[in-house]
């Protein structure tokens, strides 16, 4: 759009936004328990992960999130 033409957008938008936003949320609750690790102590302390993490390490699943939260923030515009 450098020039000012506007790109089309493209028919699988809507599903291209949701399975973005779907593996976000995936990623953020999954993900964690164990945020910050290196694989190495990922490896170490939980081996192959074929399991929910938070079970074993007595975590919650759902908690309050500003990762979550943040990613819908860009939906409210000032003055709308």
């Amino acid at each position: 759009m450098r020039d000012g033409t506007l790109v089309p957008i493209p028919n699988d938008y809507l599903e291209r936004v949701y399975a973005g936003v779907l593996g976000k949320i995936i990623g953020v609750y999954l993900g964690r328990p164990f945020e910050g690790w290196t694989h190495e102590r990922i490896l170490r302390e939980l081996g192959p992960i074929r399991y929910y993490v938070h079970e074993r390490l007595g975590k919650p699943l759902f908690v309050i999130d500003d990762d979550i939260s943040g990613t819908f923030t860009f939906v409210l515009r000032p003055g709308r």
